[in-house]
């Protein structure tokens, strides 16, 4: 009786668990804040099935870290809506790779709505009350 082991040929290209992601980030959200998570899967074995998240573009870099291996992202620097007047919603551009032979890869623009929140506030007096 002979064995024979079958190996894994990376054929399968990783996928992410959602179509679509979009987060929303309050402009006075600090660095360090937990935006939010991305999840892919790959069904194939061993180093063929290992992914590693990225962030593809420049900007994006500069703005949020992205955890290689868990996909969450956090924010780096300090958010201004006024800043990014012309486009308040940015989409970021990232690329998962598995590690095995033959490497498939896989991309997504998850969409990152800054939100703006009143920076002045106006105290209107109150109406004093009546003299006796």
């Amino acid at each position: 009786m002979s064995r024979s082991k079958v190996l894994d040929t990376n054929d399968n290209a990783p996928a992410f668990a959602e179509s679509a992601y979009s987060f929303d980030v309050a402009e006075n959200a600090g660095r360090g804040w937990r935006v939010g998570r991305v999840e892919a899967r790959d069904d194939d074995l061993g180093a063929n099935g290992l992914l590693s998240y990225s962030v593809v573009s420049d900007w994006a870099n500069d703005v949020f870290a992205l955890n290689p291996n868990t996909g969450v992202f956090t924010l780096t620097a300090r958010l201004d809506y006024e800043e990014v007047s012309v486009v308040q919603s940015l989409e970021i551009c990232y690329l998962r790779k598995n590690t095995g032979y033959g490497k498939h890869s896989a991309a997504i623009l998850p969409d990152f709505l800054i939100i703006y929140l009143r920076k002045s506030f106006y105290c209107l007096p109150l109406p004093l009350p009546p003299t006796v």
